[in-house]
């Protein structure tokens, strides 16, 4: 960590969550200089991380003893029988991605006695209504957000009088982002590492399936960019095509055209919703060998052979029932942005 004024509330809030989750031996603290030096800080501002735990009736000081957790926290005391609403945004279809997160989620849920909803909003009108349901008859005690999120929409979601979760970024950047815990997967490394691959693998004409969203597909230019960069391949704008929203029809007619006039050896599709897609626009080429690389949770069969950068949804679930806790126990502690980057190719 680097010091700075605000870096006191980072080694605070790493320190909160490891006493949520019982991470500590006991109830005494590891001494002062013992986490001055895990935490990679000076004594001042440790000592200052630690005074916020006590203002938040966290901890406690025994002089010439030692810092101490002021009563076990338990994420079933915190959870138990509340309810997070999963919320679906601007999506045409409940695809398997989407499903394996809920499950994963309401599998979480069970050992917490926590209650798991579902919704699907189609429009920003759908957006206000949920919001005003929600407000007016407690439907929830938190919003797991997911989908395309516009910052329009976003602020309908900061109406509401329970915190919320968003999974990813919004379609383009907007302030309001940064006012909303998060989870995100780093989509330029990835899309670095899917085309370094690709690479390593021999191809040098490598085209783009990319996605909607502006900060989405934004990231997963510049990983592409950046691999091709350092491998003296030149980019070119007529290698990327980008899909706008879930309309498949779209994504096939475009990589059929990209596929016919730019005859790529690689694509890297950006997200594995788009495969169907893909192969069927392969299949409507004489271009059969082309080699496919794309990232998501669920290795999926198809008549076509492909790499999968994998993610493991169960340990991203797993944050996001983390960061509830945090968040329900602490409402006023400061946003929490978890970004995964543990990627795998099979």
């Amino acid at each position: 960590m680097n010091e700075s004024s605000t870096l006191y509330r980072e080694v605070a809030a790493d320190l909160r969550n490891r006493i949520i989750s019982n991470q500590f031996k006991g109830e005494r603290l590891d001494s002062e200089r013992k986490l001055a030096l895990e935490y990679k800080v000076n004594r001042i501002t440790l000592r200052n991380a630690l005074e916020l735990l006590r203002q938040e009736n966290l901890i406690y000081k025994k002089e010439k003893s030692g810092n101490y957790i002021k009563k076990s926290i338990s994420p079933d005391q915190v959870l138990r029988d509340k309810t997070v609403a999963f919320v679906l945004v601007s999506r045409d279809r409940f695809d398997l991605y989407h499903a394996n997160i809920l499950m994963l989620l309401e599998g979480f849920a069970r050992k917490y006695d926590l209650h798991v909803s579902f919704s699907s909003l189609s429009t920003h009108n759908d957006t206000k209504d949920f919001v005003r349901k929600m407000n007016r008859n407690g439907r929830a005690d938190a919003i797991f957000l997911g989908g395309l999120i516009t910052p329009g929409i976003a602020r309908e979601f900061k109406k509401s009088k329970v915190p919320a979760i968003l999974m990813g970024h919004l379609t383009y950047p907007d302030p309001v982002e940064n006012e909303f815990d998060r989870v995100t997967v780093d989509n330029f490394e990835y899309s670095y590492l899917a085309t370094d691959y690709l690479i390593r693998q021999g191809c040098r004409k490598l085209g783009l399936i990319n996605r909607f969203s502006i900060q989405f597909a934004l990231n997963n230019q510049y990983g592409f960019m950046k691999a091709l960069d350092l491998a003296g391949i030149k980019f070119k704008e007529e290698m990327v095509i980008r899909s706008e929203g879930d309309q498949a029809s779209e994504t096939e007619n475009k990589t059929v055209r990209l596929i016919k006039n730019q005859s790529p050896d690689a694509l890297f599709v950006a997200n594995e919703r788009m495969l169907p897609e893909v192969f069927s626009a392969i299949s409507k080429t004489d271009m059969k060998n082309i080699k496919v690389i794309t990232i998501g949770g669920v290795h999926k069969e198809f008549s076509w052979n492909y790499n999968l950068l994998s993610i493991n949804l169960e340990k991203i679930v797993k944050e996001v029932l983390k960061i509830l806790v945090q968040r329900l126990r602490y409402p006023e502690c400061d946003y929490i942005h978890y970004e995964y980057s543990d990627f795998k190719i099979i």
